[in-house]
């Protein structure tokens, strides 16, 4: 199975992917520009983080970005909490692109997870460089979760 590289998350930190989807559920516009504004993120990190949050499957994509179930379930727990990590876990576990890459992210020692670059390179057709950058993330995830 191929994977679009879009799909390999950039976004190191899944505390700050939480904190766009609070911006999102309380902005009226949706637009890179505005959340950039509204977040003090760059616009380049409000794409690295929309996009995460979108194959978390934190936000839909009907007309534009809505925050799904899934994402109001997340900012219903309080950051940082026991339940907030059970939500983050579960969306990881759940996620196509790391199912593909790390399926065992969150149950293997972090030393596990350097195969990741090899398989995202696989799977995305990214360079090797590239694709150490996103295993990055994903040793980040791990270290978040487990």
């Amino acid at each position: 199975m191929k994977l679009r590289t879009i799909d390999v998350p950039q976004a190191d930190s899944l505390a700050l992917v939480r904190r766009l989807l609070e911006v999102i559920s309380q902005s009226k516009s949706t637009a890179v520009k505005e959340l950039a504004a509204r977040s003090g993120f760059s616009e380049r990190h409000v794409r690295y983080r929309t996009q995460a949050a979108r194959i978390l499957g934190f936000l839909s994509n009907a007309d534009g970005i809505e925050v799904s179930l899934r994402g109001h379930r997340l900012l219903a727990t309080e950051a940082g909490s026991p339940a907030e990590k059970s939500q983050l876990r579960q969306a990881v576990a759940r996620c196509a692109a790391v199912q593909l890459i790390a399926p065992d992210l969150l149950s293997s020692p972090s030393r596990r997870c350097q195969g990741a670059r090899q398989k995202i390179t696989a799977v995305s057709g990214l360079s090797e460089a590239t694709a150490e950058r996103r295993a990055v993330v994903l040793r980040s995830w791990h270290r978040d979760l487990a």
